[in-house]
């Protein structure tokens, strides 16, 4: 996790948690800013004459028409989030308007 410093024009680190089980991370927030979520280059290694080979492995992402199983998708989320709002303003504007 970055956020990016308008006075140097770079991105700065921010001390993030990774949980790889989840596929989260908590990082600790102390000012208003524009924060991004970076990753690292992935190292990779060519195999030599004396490696064999690895197996091929199936993959780990689920197919593209099942979801995940670890809980709801962000957007949805902040869609039912967005309908509450809208549902409150609304109750609240007619309670006010009587």
């Amino acid at each position: 996790m970055k956020w990016y410093n308008k006075e140097t024009g770079q991105w700065e680190d921010v001390p993030t948690t990774v949980y790889k089980s989840t596929r989260s991370v908590d990082a600790e927030i102390t000012h208003f800013s524009i924060f991004a979520l970076f990753t690292e280059p992935a190292t990779t290694t060519t195999p030599t004459e004396t490696e064999t080979p690895a197996t091929p492995t199936e993959p780990t992402t689920p197919p593209a028409g099942e979801a995940p199983a670890e809980g709801l998708p962000m957007t949805m989320i902040l869609a039912i989030f967005a309908v509450l709002v809208i549902i409150i303003a609304a109750g609240y504007f007619f309670m006010v308007r009587k």
